[in-house]
């Protein structure tokens, strides 16, 4: 609609949790939030899926910040161990990348693929 907001983090390198984020607008505050708060905030309105660890799964478009801030055509999925424990353990999967084949992910789990077929995300036991 035309409204332009500013974007700001605040980085704490020795605790990434408490980095701050905040938005303006028209020099007007608008949201500020910890990224352990903006973490649960995503958790909370992710999927629950239950693997070897608990997660909420959540997808978006990427946002794309060179030049002015747009969102891509790229979608990310996003799992975040739940509850959440620290804002380093989130996973941000490239969904071009989850082949119909299927592509495992040690790192999260092992024990499980996932694949992308006809626009449906599908997570299957490895045996």
């Amino acid at each position: 609609d035309g409204q332009k907001f500013t974007l700001k983090l605040y980085a704490k390198l020795s605790d990434p949790a408490n980095s701050k984020i905040e938005v303006t607008s028209n020099g007007r505050k608008v949201l500020s939030v910890t990224a352990a708060q903006m973490g649960d905030a995503l958790a909370k309105k992710g999927v629950d899926v239950k693997l070897s660890k608990n997660y909420k799964l959540a997808y978006g478009n990427e946002l794309l910040q060179a030049g002015g801030a747009r969102f891509t055509a790229k979608t990310l999925v996003l799992l975040i161990p739940f509850p959440v424990q620290d804002a380093s353990s989130f996973y941000l999967l490239d969904s071009s990348e989850i082949k119909p084949a299927g592509v495992s992910y040690p790192d999260i789990d092992a024990k499980f693929g996932f694949r992308i077929m006809d626009g449906t995300l599908d997570i299957f036991s490895l045996k």
